[in-house]
Order: structure tokens, then C-alpha cells, then sequence
């Protein structure tokens, strides 16, 4: 089943698939934002540069969203001198259905933006559409988080989302070359109150 093309409206964000149109401005995010990212994401394939991995995303994201599998957003400005800029990036990824309905979610803000509360923003809002009933949301009944212990500013994402911290994982995943342990945090869709606008979009 696809995931919904579902179009999100926060107070400040719009949150919507990233298209071809994109392609300035999320290119611009990674260079502007490498150093901040650098300590937190896997480390790039040889050869890879912001275009090859802006044509990657578009790729990984028609192919989850035709299985199911994921659901992409871009942080989108709404109002303001910077209206339309793409500011940040978050993601469900690993969507199980069956008895499991669950998903990880993971987010990226730029750094020009950090510190102004929109990277709370934006993953209430993904959340919004990953507990919402269908056809809109994804219906789905639980979202899990993975941070490292030393990223405090996703810790305060977490927290201010209302994730639920459920321990440590031991060398869980390999972050900029090394096997790193993660804190693990949860959240069920009965701990979660929908806020944001979600609009039906092909």
C-alpha cells in the first residue's frame, strides 16, 4: 500500500515531499549544514557529493512511497522574508504493518534555523500524519527514535515531542565511521494529540 502524498501545515511549516524543483535549495542545506550534520549521519558514499545525494533521496522516496515503506518530508518556510525555504528534513522510515504498525523516525534541521523551536515543530507534525487515520495519515501505532547520548539538541527534540526514553542500545548503529550506542525512545498514538493541518495533495 503507498504511503499518503498527505501535505502537512504547521504554524510556521509546510511539509511536503521534496520534488526536482527542490534541488537549489536542498543542496544548499547539505553544504551550509555539513559540519553540523557530519557528527550525526552515516558517512557519505565515495564519490558522493549534495547532487548525487539530492538524486538519491528523490529516488529512495518514489520508491517508499510506492511500497509503503517511508514517508519523506521537507521543512518548508511559511510566511516570513524566507518563505518557501526548505530548512529541514524529517523522515519515518522502516514502516512495518501487521501487528506491528510501526516506524523510525529520524529529522535534520539546518543550522542557520537551529535554536527557533522548528525542529519540534516539524517532527510533532510528521507525527501527526504517522498517527492519523488513513487515508491521510499512515495509521500507524507506534514511532521510535534512536539518538546518541552526546546529541543533546535531538534529546530535547524528543522530550519536547513526548517520546518516552525505553533505554540503551549497545553500538547500534555506524555514525561518521564509528559504532555508536543509542538512547531509544517511543511514542504510541494513544500519547499523542494532532495539531497540525493535513491536506489531501496528488
Amino acid at each position: 500500500m503507498p504511503s499518503p502524498s498527505t501535505h502537512i501545515k504547521t504554524p510556521r511549516l509546510l511539509l511536503r515531499p521534496i520534488l526536482a524543483s527542490d534541488r537549489d535549495g536542498f543542496i544548499d542545506l547539505l553544504t551550509t549544514s555539513k559540519d553540523h550534520f557530519a557528527p550525526w549521519w552515516p558517512l557519505p558514499l565515495p564519490g558522493d557529493t549534495p547532487a548525487i545525494i539530492f538524486d538519491r533521496h528523490l529516488e529512495r522516496q518514489a520508491v517508499e512511497h510506492a511500497s509503503g515503506l517511508g514517508f519523506r518530508r521537507g521543512a518548508f518556510l511559511r510566511d516570513g522574508p524566507s518563505s518557501g525555504a526548505l530548512v529541514g528534513l524529517v523522515n519515518l522510515g522502516q514502516i512495518f504493518r501487521g501487528p506491528f504498525l510501526s516506524c523510525y523516525i529520524g529529522w535534520s534541521i539546518d543550522v542557520r534555523h537551529i535554536g527557533r523551536g522548528l525542529a519540534p515543530e516539524a517532527v510533532n507534525g510528521v507525527l501527526d500524519a504517522a498517527f492519523a487515520p488513513e487515508p491521510l495519515g499512515l495509521a500507524l501505532h507506534r514511532v521510535q527514535a534512536n539518538i546518541m547520548p552526546r546529541n543533546a539538541a535531538s534529546l530535547r527534540v524528543a522530550s519536547k515531542c513526548g517520546f518516552r526514553y525505553e533505554g540503551r542500545a549497545k553500538a547500534y548503529l555506524q555514525i561518521a565511521g564509528t559504532w555508536e550506542d543509542h538512547e531509544n525512545f517511543a511514542k504510541v498514538a494513544a500519547e499523542h494529540a494532532i495539531t497540525s493541518e493535513l491536506v489531501a495533495c496528488d
